[in-house]
């Protein structure tokens, strides 16, 4: 069976893939002048599309831009949480920490 390869949309900067984003466009950030590394979208949702956050979360995100590390750290929380479904993910001062059946792992 063939797989199908998925398109990757690139932008070049920040406030462009934040407008995108904002617009409900989940597109990486190039990261190097090559193109060869990128960024993904604040919540995830360029390569996890069921992590997308709704537009409300989104517009505080960008307008809000003091809360935005305990964003990212719920964004990144459920990122982790998303490829361990059967744990709880606790990301906490630049910790983490996984709760497997009532115990805590860090």
């Amino acid at each position: 069976m063939k797989q199908r390869r998925r398109r990757i949309r690139l932008v070049d900067t920040y406030d462009e893939q934040l407008l995108l984003w904002l617009q409900g466009k989940n597109v990486h950030l190039r990261s190097s002048r090559r193109g060869e590394s990128f960024s993904c979208c604040p919540d995830f949702s360029c390569c996890q599309p069921s992590l997308a956050q709704p537009i409300a979360v989104r517009r505080a995100f960008v307008n809000k831009p003091n809360e935005r590390d305990g964003m990212l750290m719920r964004f990144l929380g459920r990122l982790v949480e998303s490829a361990v479904p059967s744990n709880r993910v606790f990301i906490t001062d630049g910790k983490t920490r996984i709760v497997t059946h009532g115990r805590a792992r860090t």
